[in-house]
């Protein structure tokens, strides 16, 4: 399925179209992968117009998604357990939100880069909140760094490929359980300072 995240008007459509795929059964695993660092990342070239675009990406969208599809994460949530340790679980209902090591505010000793930090950092805050609020009706909700990736956005001298760091990401997602909501980890799942 294609859409523009940041278009709420197709919402309804991608909310029916995984309900029709998930027949029922409710959403377990919802990622909030897309994102942009497109300008912004000097000081001197910063721009209101792009710190606004790139927050409603990065911040707003994922948010307002979230939302959009909770009926069906909260199906998902509502499904017996399958054991203990699967009370809050990516087999039960999760939501993460890819992140960057870039908006830990703690870790920021390179500055520059203005929208995209503030804007990730922001999904951050979300991310918390969000996971405290939906943490009683058992929906895990999680900040993750993907790892510097050899992408457009990361460059060519990325430390992993595109699909390594799908591996990690889905091999972490496995781990995580209640201790790990509304947290901010990295793509092995260990945390990462705020």
């Amino acid at each position: 399925m294609k859409f523009d995240v940041c278009d709420e008007s197709s919402y309804a459509r991608v909310v029916a179209e995984v309900a029709d795929v998930t027949q029922g059964a409710g959403l377990n695993l919802l990622i909030h992968n897309a994102g942009s660092n497109e300008g912004g990342k000097e000081l001197e070239s910063l721009t209101s117009e792009a710190m606004l675009r790139l927050y409603r990406l990065n911040c707003v969208a994922p948010l307002m998604l979230t939302k959009a599809l909770l009926p069906l994460l909260r199906t998902a949530a509502a499904a017996p357990a399958l054991s203990g340790s699967d009370v809050m679980s990516a087999r039960r209902a999760c939501v993460l939100n890819i992140s960057s090591r870039i908006a830990s505010i703690e870790d920021n000793q390179s500055g520059r880069k203005y929208a995209y930090r503030a804007s990730k950092t922001a999904l951050n805050c979300v991310t918390r909140s969000l996971g405290v609020d939906l943490r009683p009706e058992h929906i895990l909700v999680v900040a993750m760094d993907p790892g510097w990736v050899r992408t457009d956005m990361g460059g060519p001298n990325g430390l992993i490929s595109t699909q390594e760091s799908a591996e990690r990401i889905l091999q972490a997602v496995e781990t995580l359980d209640q201790q790990h909501t509304a947290t901010y980890v990295d793509h092995f799942g260990n945390p990462l300072p705020w």
